[in-house]
């Protein structure tokens, strides 16, 4: 029985949270991109945030950006605060 058991539980697939296969993706275009916002895109932030990191010189002169990737970094476990996230800042509460 114990064979079966382990035999069903290799064929399922483990259940990934959708934020959690956003992480690589994000970290990547925010250390190429990071300056355009292209990563907020990924996120699901609306275009206006994106357009103000492009207005403001890449995130008030790549300030921005570099905290993005900082946060991601350190709440890469799970990104889902951060996924449809209106606000400019995404890490302000």
């Amino acid at each position: 029985m114990q064979t079966t058991e382990a035999a069903t539980s290799l064929a399922q697939p483990a259940k990934v949270k959708a934020s959690d296969q956003k992480f690589v993706p994000a970290l990547l275009l925010n250390l190429f991109l990071g300056g355009f916002g292209i990563h907020r895109l990924y996120l699901g932030t609306k275009p206006l945030t994106w357009i103000g990191y492009i207005l403001t010189c890449g995130g008030i002169f790549g300030i921005v950006p570099l905290v993005d990737l900082i946060v991601i970094i350190i709440n890469n476990e799970n990104l889902s605060q951060f996924v449809d996230n209106p606000k400019f800042f995404m890490w302000a509460k």
